[in-house]
């Protein structure tokens, strides 16, 4: 990864060159950024995608759906209030029209503790209930 990034900061100072770009301290520096900044956008922007659809070699896919049922039974560890109710809420959330996150949480003090979720096209036709029957008994018979 850092031969990739200080191959394309090189690649961006020769086109500054090229254009007539004096090398200063405050150019190099500038360039060096960008590379970074656009590196991280990159990374960020391909962590939603399954591993066949991101680019490079080798990349990954990592399933977290056995992490739900252990952080719902931490939270019902750590649960203490005078009641022994848990209130989970169900919501859907649109994110700029590309996907949509269907979200289990606990709901603790005016506060809500997300425990499981799907992450979805934005625009998938069909129901989302299989999508929040699966979440739910995931919950159900990992955490009992």
């Amino acid at each position: 990864m850092a031969e990739d990034l200080t191959h394309e900061a090189l690649l961006r100072l020769l086109r500054g060159q090229q254009r007539g770009q004096p090398l200063t301290r405050a150019y190099l520096h500038r360039v060096c950024q960008s590379v970074l900044y656009d590196h991280l956008r990159q990374c960020a922007r391909e962590f939603y995608k399954d591993a066949a659809h991101k680019s490079g070699a080798q990349r990954r896919e990592l399933d977290i759906t056995p992490c739900f049922a252990a952080l719902l039974r931490w939270i019902v560890r750590l649960w203490t209030p005078p009641h022994k109710c848990l209130a989970l809420a169900l919501d859907a959330t649109t994110l700029k029209q590309r996907f949509t996150v269907l979200r289990i949480s606990v709901l603790y003090q005016h506060r809500a503790i997300p425990v499981a979720w799907k992450v979805i096209p934005a625009n998938q036709l069909g129901s989302w209930q299989p999508y929040w029957e699966a979440l739910l008994y995931q919950l159900r018979c990992q955490s009992s």
